[in-house]
């Protein structure tokens, strides 16, 4: 099995370049990631004051787009529930 081609991608976030390795078939998805992280630190920044250190306002932001994340995940659980009781009264009985 072939080792998966990595390459090395340059981000900014916050005004800070930061270097990052990713295959090569992530690039795009990296960078869409690096853009969303970085416009959710200004909105946080902007919110809570240029005063707040970078360290502080990254794990803000990780906290507020995890529980994001575990929101959808359980919406889409709660959607697949629906779904599959429609689908069982849907179904004749065996």
């Amino acid at each position: 099995m072939a080792a998966d081609p990595r390459t090395s991608v340059s981000v900014t976030i916050m005004k800070r370049e930061y270097r990052v390795q990713c295959a090569a078939d992530e690039v795009q998805a990296l960078q869409a990631a690096a853009r969303h992280l970085d416009e959710r630190m200004r909105q946080f920044q902007t919110a809570v004051g240029e005063g707040t250190s970078q360290d502080r306002l990254a794990i803000m932001v990780a906290l507020n787009i995890v529980n994001d994340h575990l929101a959808g995940i359980e919406a889409q659980a709660a959607r697949l529930d629906r779904l599959t009781e429609k689908v069982s009264a849907a179904l004749p009985s065996a």
